[in-house]
């Protein structure tokens, strides 16, 4: 992911919010998925976001999104979980 790899992610130890969407054709979910599980911080959620694509932002679950990342910076977690993947918008599928 544009010069990501284990080794550059390893040294990144701040809270760290990712976000992938089902559907996008631009980064591959996997490829954020690894990155993710390569990151150093003990605090780091992955929001895996259904039925949207890289324009996410401007589809149907953008809420999700907005809400997801408010959390984050106030309270440093995604549904209250401080660490792991979040998946939204999966239970109306």
């Amino acid at each position: 992911m544009g010069g990501w790899g284990p080794e550059l992610a390893k040294k990144v130890t701040m809270p760290t919010l990712l976000m992938t969407a089902e559907h996008d054709l631009v980064i591959a979910p996997q490829r954020v998925r690894e990155l993710h599980a390569d990151l150093g911080s003990s605090r780091k959620v992955l929001v895996d976001l259904a039925r949207s694509s890289h324009r996410a932002l401007w589809e149907r679950n953008y809420r999700l999104i907005f809400r997801a990342s408010l959390e984050w910076l106030d309270h440093g977690t995604v549904n209250g979980q401080a660490n792991g993947v979040v998946r939204l918008g999966y239970q109306d599928k």
